[in-house]
Formats: C-alpha cells, structure tokens, sequence
C-alpha cells in the first residue's frame, strides 16, 4: 500500500490488510523467511495506524467539546458582566428617582407649611378683624333632640298618601 492510500484507505480497510498480513504469517514457513514475520510487522502497523486515527478522533471530539465548554463559559461570563452593569445602571436610575423624589416631597411640604402660615394668618386676620369692628358672631347651637313632627303627619292613616314634595 502506497502513502496516498495509506492516508486515504478507511479503517475497514486498514483491518483487512491487517487480517490478510496475519493470514500470511500462518503460512508455513521455509527455512530462513522472514516473510512470516514482516507480515506480522505490517499487521502491527496498520492496525496501530487504527489505533492512532481512533485516538485523533477522539482528541478531535475532545477538542471540540472543550472548545464548545470555553464557548459556553465566555457566554455565561458575558452575561453576567452585562447583569451587572444592567445592575448599575439600575441602582443609578434608583439614586435619581429617590433624589429627585425627595426634591418633590421637600416642595411638598414647603407648599404645606405655607398653606398652613396662610390659614394661621387668615385665622389670626379674621380675629383681628372681629376685634377691631366689635360685631359679635352668633353661633347657633343645634338642638339637642329631633324636631317633634307634626299633627297632620301623624294622624295619617296607612291608606292616606304621603303628601307628595316637588
């Protein structure tokens, strides 16, 4: 077998020139062949060659493999890096919102204290200005029971009608 085909043959091909080198070496043997035993040398290549491609394949696989569990690990190393500055930026956004939160609530109660002055005032301008024109105010006290209700009302009778009110 040529180096061409060597690179070439399949794996089933190597085994059966491998097979057919152990065929040859069973032959009986003449005094002083050696062919016997450069057979048994060419089956040990070919079948070491199948070992050998077995083991590239297997590197080849593991290769990959270790190539798509670096890809992996990179992808995953990314996305955290992006969760955490997706984080930051969060945690930046909160701090303006709490800040300018604060800055509103603060304008909410500068406007309450002074609508609160402007009532004190307005209650304190309205005494003065009882004081000053000397008008009392009346302050009617409600009654304490319900008003009693009339006569007509009560000497109703269930089949009369209630007088009707526009």
């Amino acid at each position: 077998m040529k180096f061409e085909e060597l690179e070439k043959a399949a794996p089933e091909a190597l085994w059966y020139h491998a097979k057919e080198c152990f065929e040859h070496a069973k032959r009986p043997q003449i005094m002083g062949d050696t062919s016997n035993v450069s057979a048994l040398l060419e089956a040990q290549f070919y079948l070491g060659e199948i070992e050998r491609r077995k083991r590239n394949a297997e590197r080849d696989e593991d290769n990959a493999y270790a190539e798509r569990s670096h890809q992996a690990e990179t992808r995953i190393i990314w996305l955290i890096v992006l969760e955490l500055v997706i984080a930051a930026v969060t945690l930046g956004y909160t701090i303006y919102e709490g800040r300018s939160q604060a800055k509103a609530m603060a304008a909410i109660q500068r406007a309450a204290e002074n609508t609160a002055t402007a009532a004190q005032n307005t209650a304190n301008m309205v005494i003065l200005m009882q004081s000053r024109m000397a008008v009392p105010f009346i302050y009617q006290q409600a009654p304490s029971t319900a008003p009693k209700s009339s006569s007509k009302i009560q000497n109703r009778t269930p089949t009369q009608s209630a007088p009707s009110q526009h």
